[in-house]
């Protein structure tokens, strides 16, 4: 094996184990059902870059970004749309800023 497909086969062995460590600590299907039960059809996970970031929230941050993260979700949430989604919206005195966060509907 080379050096290259060994560290490919080393970053997708690890996003793997993360993303299902993850997904369980978090029980997703349980938070879109207590969402329903509120009468939303839709959850988000906000995905902030606010300083002062720390060191687990930008990890945090960079996995949750990363596509492999939507296409593992639609995997085990097949029924649930799932989208990567960025927003520009101003603030106050008109400032400009961006709003990323992963969303879950089921309408």
């Amino acid at each position: 094996m080379s050096l290259i497909e060994e560290l490919k086969s080393t970053n997708d062995k690890s996003f793997d184990t993360w993303f299902e460590r993850w997904y369980e600590k978090n029980n997703l299907p349980s938070k879109l059902k207590q969402s329903a039960q509120q009468g939303y059809s839709v959850y988000f996970i906000e995905l902030r870059w606010t300083a002062p970031v720390s060191k687990s929230d930008e990890y945090l941050n960079r996995r949750l970004r990363d596509p492999r993260t939507v296409t593992k979700l639609k995997e085990k949430l097949p029924e649930i749309s799932i989208e990567f989604v960025k927003e520009q919206n101003t603030g106050l005195f008109g400032l400009k800023y961006t709003t990323e966060k992963l969303e879950f509907s089921w309408k």
